[in-house]
């Protein structure tokens, strides 16, 4: 699996997430700007004949990614591309659970400003839901900004994020045309 090899089990709070996504955040590559992005997202696995939801929570996998902006607009990939296609490789090549779900996606800068999720990854995410059947009216998308003062994620406090939150739904609006008919 590529999922986040964490030092403690983080589950799905918002914070912890916040906090992988800074440090992803850190390691963001922009030959322009510097402007480093981290993204953690969330992917919920369990077989078909699943119902206990305790159950399916201890099988949420967290996938992280950074972004790369080499040196034109074309040359790059984005930190939530990167954290969606590392959990795609897992769904289609482990082949160890029937149902995957995608459950939040939380996106931090190293500028610790609110960053929205573009129109183009609004697109892909769009895309792959239609492709898994998620519902992205339950996809949660979330700008985290850190409003402590320390100066390195391994030391930021938990109690110190500030959260815009929004379903992906929300975001896309009516602007996404999909090419099912």
């Amino acid at each position: 699996m590529r999922s986040i090899d964490t030092q403690f089990w983080i589950g799905d709070e918002e914070p912890q997430l916040a906090k992988a996504a800074a440090q992803l955040a850190e390691r963001g590559m922009d030959t322009y700007s510097g402007y480093g992005v981290g993204a953690t997202i969330t992917i919920s696995y369990h077989d078909d004949q699943e119902d206990d939801s305790v159950h399916k929570k201890h099988n949420t996998h967290i996938y992280g990614g950074f972004n790369i902006n080499l040196s034109g607009m074309e040359c790059k990939i984005h930190a939530e591309q990167l954290a969606l296609f590392q959990a795609i490789v897992d769904m289609e090549v482990s082949g160890l659970f029937n149902v995957a779900e995608l459950e939040k996606v939380v996106v931090v800068t190293t500028d610790h400003d609110h960053s929205l999720v573009c129109g183009h990854c609004l697109q892909v995410f769009t895309g792959i839901s239609d492709h898994y059947g998620w519902d992205i009216s339950e996809v949660e998308y979330m700008s985290a900004a850190y409003t402590g003062e320390e100066d390195r994620p391994d030391n930021y406090h938990m109690s110190e994020w500030e959260f815009d939150k929004y379903t992906l739904d929300e975001l896309l609006g009516e602007s996404y045309v999909s090419n099912k008919e």
